[in-house]
C-alpha cells in the first residue's frame, strides 16, 4: 500500500517570503507551533479551515493550493520497497 506524503517545502518557502520566518507566522494563525510543525513534517494533516487560513494570510490564490498543500511525495520506506519489486 502507498504511503502519502506532502511535500510542504513551497509552503515553507512562501511563509519566509511573507513573514521572514516560520515563528513570525505562526504568531499570526491560529494552530500552535507544534501543531504547524507536525503538519509541515507530515505527521498530521491540515483540514480545510486551517489551508483556507494560511491562503489568506499567504495570498495564495485557490488556483494556486494544489502545488502548495497536495504536492505528494514517496516516503523513503516505500520507495524501497518499490525499488525492491523493480529490481525482481
Amino acid at each position: 500500500m502507498k504511503a502519502i506524503v506532502f511535500n510542504y517545502i513551497k509552503l515553507e518557502k512562501r511563509v519566509i517570503d511573507i513573514f521572514g520566518s516560520q515563528e513570525n507566522f505562526v504568531r499570526e494563525i491560529s494552530m500552535d507551533k507544534d501543531m504547524w510543525l507536525a503538519r509541515i513534517a507530515g505527521n498530521s494533516f491540515f483540514d480545510q479551515a486551517q489551508i483556507e487560513e494560511i491562503c489568506q494570510l499567504l495570498e495564495i490564490h485557490s488556483r494556486e493550493i494544489g502545488s502548495y498543500f497536495f504536492n505528494s511525495k514517496i516516503k523513503k520506506t516505500v520507495q524501497r520497497e518499490i525499488e525492491r519489486r523493480n529490481d525482481r
